[in-house]
């Protein structure tokens, strides 16, 4: 196993065993207490548990943070009059569970807290907003665990730099709004991924099992009664990161991406820029994730492994290797071409009816990479995801 360091502000835990703090669902189900090492940070005054991981034959101990637990006592929270300019944006709120199918504004239905069975058995949950019609529509994945219905915890959608009303509160943080993209002829599939809101499982940020994760919701998306078979995503700055990974994983019912400022290389562009350390911005996205689980958390395990670009750099060569499964590969004979559309008009293309075909900026194919395991949002305070509601 690969020597780690404890930080000095942890504390250890024994007198907690890892199922008095956690769901313990999904992949988490049959994690023995016995197995887990508890700590107390207390300078997030928060509780992490590390659990050994193998990554391509190498052991290590992985850190997560145990996440905000949902409530049923949100109802009457109204974020939009806070103080805090992040809170305002509704980070991490969670809804109580309420699967049913309502209108959500004149011709638009949401089907709220649809069921989908990832390939190991762990249940995520997703919000579909679709046209009242019988006709099969393309869908605009938002893909996060920012929070899938923000709008419930305020009377009114606030976002930094945008005016009021511009975004309706059906729309994720940094995500395309429903309420534009439906009267489009679109539906719009709002997802709490794994370990996010009331979704089984740990938070995993960009690593191997949001990759698959992210194929397998595609190809559910693609055999919906309600869809034509084609699938894009959008979204800025966190919500664009995952769409790499996913792409990369080439889902054969993925028409486009369309990710929006975002950054591929979270060792040298976030946790060491210059090769300084910063991550305090990252410790701060960890704690906005609320779920029935943990969180992985990467801050925790720059702490833990100090500059070592084996675990916060060389992980995505190892991850990408581990991720190479039958089902995630592309089909014999099938060649995966992936451009990134330069616009959310470029996005809308490539998913209407008509033809299939992948979205294309100007300039030559990029290459797509991949991002470790180690990686956290680059969300940006303030949030342009908004124009993906005017544009």
């Amino acid at each position: 196993m690969l020597e780690y360091n404890v930080p000095e502000e942890w504390e250890e835990v024994t007198d907690k065993k890892l199922s008095d703090l956690i769901a313990k669902t999904g992949e988490m189900a049959n994690v023995d207490d016995d197995d887990v090492k508890i700590y107390f940070d207390h300078d997030t005054e928060g509780y992490l548990f590390l659990i050994s991981e193998v990554y391509n034959g190498e052991e290590l101990m992985h850190a997560y943070r145990v996440a905000r637990r949902p409530n049923d006592n949100q109802a009457e929270v109204d974020l939009s009059k806070s103080d805090d300019p992040m809170a305002r944006m509704g980070q991490g709120f969670c809804p109580p569970f309420n699967p049913h199918t309502y209108e959500a504004a004149d011709g638009v239905l949401c089907m709220q807290d649809q069921e989908i069975v990832m390939r190991d058995g762990c249940k995520i949950y997703a919000d579909i907003y679709r046209p009242d019609t019988d006709k099969p529509v393309p869908t605009i994945v938002s893909w996060s665990w920012f929070g899938k219905r923000p709008g419930d915890g305020m009377s009114e959608w606030q976002i930094m730099g945008v005016p009021p009303m511009t975004v309706s509160k059906c729309a994720k943080f940094e995500s395309p709004d429903p309420l534009y993209w439906c009267y489009q002829g679109y539906a719009v599939a709002n997802v709490d991924v794994r370990g996010a809101g009331h979704s089984e499982g740990n938070v995993h940020m960009f690593t191997h099992q949001d990759r698959e994760d992210g194929y397998d919701f595609v190809e559910w998306v693609a055999q919906q009664p309600w869809s034509n078979g084609k699938v894009g995503m959008s979204g800025n700055s966190g919500v664009a990161m995952h769409q790499w990974g996913i792409a990369a994983t080439c889902p054969p019912h993925l028409a486009c991406i369309a990710p929006w400022e975002c950054t591929t290389d979270l060792y040298r562009e976030s946790f060491y820029e210059g090769g300084v350390p910063a991550l305090s911005f990252n410790k701060f996205i960890a704690a906005q994730v609320t779920g029935p689980n943990g969180v992985d958390d990467q801050v925790s395990m720059a702490q833990m492994y100090p500059g070592d670009e084996r675990v916060l750099g060389g992980q995505a060569r190892r991850l990408q290797a581990r991720s190479r499964s039958p089902s995630t590969r592309p089909p014999a004979g099938r060649t995966s071409t992936c451009r990134a559309p330069s616009t959310p008009g470029a996005a809308a293309a490539a998913t209407s009816s008509g033809s299939a075909r992948t979205a294309t900026s100007s300039g030559p194919t990029p290459t797509i990479p991949t991002t470790s395991r180690t990686s956290s949002a680059s969300m940006t305070a303030t949030s342009r995801a908004s124009t993906t509601a005017g544009r």
